[in-house]
This record gives structure tokens, sequence and C-alpha cells, in this order.
């Protein structure tokens, strides 16, 4: 609302003028209450949204699964990942193996378990206990 005078030159005032402008991020970001299997709890706005938009996809409604999609795409949830060569590995080699050849069977064969009577695995004794590996 202008409180300036029509013909009057003169710097246009909100009827707010002196009160705090409106936090817009506040608003948006304020969690609001919902009932989840009988309880009621407090969710951000976005997770509600997509969890109610999620349910509706699920019972079948066609609008609301595109609409589930399109979020997922601009989350990026579709997107495949870099490349994983970044990436640290520990190789785990049984003491019975050359570790070249164990590697090359790893990089034909994927992880152990593999075909054979040499699966690629630390013998079931030698394996962890209590989060620790023994040293037998």
């Amino acid at each position: 609302m202008n409180t300036t005078e029509p013909g009057k030159p003169g710097k246009a005032r909100s009827a707010r003028a002196g009160e705090a402008p409106l936090d817009i991020g506040k608003i948006l970001h304020r969690r609001i209450q919902v009932v989840q299997g009988g309880v009621t709890k407090g969710m951000h706005p976005a997770e509600a949204s997509i969890r109610s938009v999620a349910s509706k996809a699920i019972g079948g409604c066609m609008r609301a699964a595109k609409r589930f999609l399109k979020q997922c795409e601009s989350a990026g949830l579709f997107e495949m990942p870099e490349a994983l060569d970044d990436h640290v590995y520990v190789h785990r080699v049984p003491k019975e193996w050359d570790y070249d050849e164990w590697r090359a069977k790893f990089d034909e064969l994927g992880p152990p378990p593999w075909p054979g009577e040499r699966d690629g695995l630390i013998p079931a004794d030698r394996r962890e206990q209590d989060g620790r590996w023994t040293n037998r």
C-alpha cells in the first residue's frame, strides 16, 4: 500500500514501515506438523511434499509418478557417478595366492567368490572374527 499522495513526488512506503521485512527463507524452511503412522511430528515442507507425491505415485497416480521422477531427476539421482578410479580399495588376498595371479582373476571375473575350487576367498578359519582378522 502506498502512502504517497497522488501528484506529490516522494518515496513510496509500505504500510508496514518500521517492521522487520519478511524472512521468506525462514518461512519456507519452517517445519510443519504431519501425522505419520498415527504420530504427529515435525517435518521439513520439502520432505513432506516428496513423501506425499511418492505415496500417490505408488498408489497408481500417473501425474504424481511423473512429478516424482522429475523431482528425482532434478536432484541428480539418475546421473551416473564419476569414475570410481579415485576410490581406494583394500584387497585381502589369501596367503595361498600370488598377488598378481589373484589380481588378474579379479580383473577378469570381478570380486570373489569365483567358480571352481580356488574361489579367491580367505579360508573360513582365517576370516574376520569379532571385527578383527586372524593371522593364522
